[in-house]
């Protein structure tokens, strides 16, 4: 480090001190001790502090990556009388889904995903967040994966906002599978394999068949046969781009 850090506690242009938290800190102008202008090394933000709160490093980079250690807030408020605004617990929840390990262990269908670099800046989300169908509506959710399938990243290109309902159907369920074919288990009562599906709240019954191919092929045709039901429900609320891969949802053997 070029600089020379400050030993003495004295302030003065081009002296560096270190923050808690925040790494360290350059002195670029001193006016009076109120009004203390400082460069974030790690940042470059530049903000003026006292001089005291410089001194003990209790000064805050507004715009270092707190959030799962990628997101930045920088200027932006995320409480509203003391409760988080719907679009911050959106973005907040995407960097959990993408960066909480402890979550990737309960939720491994998250592994391997991320965020775009603009997704990482609460104001970027934000500004898209509110350019988006559905944002003011209550229960709708942040979705990845129905405009691409197989999709990885939260970006502006790949999300869009849904209803709850719509959501929870089309969400990939790997994860709870078990050994056959998504939508299918076996009935070890009467010896046949179960077709059945989720319809929000409810679960669906579809049938009883000799083998898992015909069963799936059931789950297949009644699952796909709902979500286009789904997509005429909400049709007019919904973007565009999600109105038409609802209406050509397909479901796959793998999924």
């Amino acid at each position: 480090m070029s600089k020379i850090i400050s030993r003495m506690k004295t302030l003065y242009e081009g002296s560096l001190f270190e923050t808690k938290d925040f790494g360290y800190v350059e002195v670029m102008e001193y006016h009076k001790a109120s009004k203390v202008l400082v460069k974030f090394l790690n940042t470059g933000t530049k903000e003026y502090f006292h001089s005291s709160a410089i001194r003990d490093g209790a000064i805050r980079d507004r715009f270092a990556p707190t959030v799962y250690g990628v997101g930045i807030i920088g200027d932006e408020v995320v409480r509203e009388n003391g409760v988080l605004k719907k679009e911050y617990d959106a973005w907040s929840g995407m960097l959990e889904r993408c960066y909480s390990e402890r979550l990737k262990q309960v939720f491994p269908t998250y592994e391997n995903c991320y965020a775009s670099e603009d997704f990482k800046h609460f104001s970027k989300f934000k500004n898209w967040y509110f350019s988006q169908k559905g944002c003011e509506e209550v229960g709708w959710s942040l979705d990845k994966d129905l405009l691409i399938k197989g999709n990885k990243m939260y970006s502006s290109e790949t999300c869009i906002l849904l209803p709850s309902e719509v959501n929870v159907v089309i969400v990939p369920q790997k994860s709870i599978r078990g050994k056959y074919p998504i939508g299918v288990y076996f009935k070890g009562e009467n010896r046949k394999f179960c077709a059945s599906m989720g319809m929000g709240k409810r679960h669906k019954h579809i049938g009883y068949f000799e083998n898992q191919e015909e069963a799936f092929q059931a789950y297949k045709q009644a699952k796909e046969t709902y979500v286009k039901s789904l997509a005429e429900k909400w049709k007019g609320f919904l973007d565009e781009r999600a109105y038409y891969a609802l209406n050509n949802f397909v479901v796959d053997i793998d999924d």
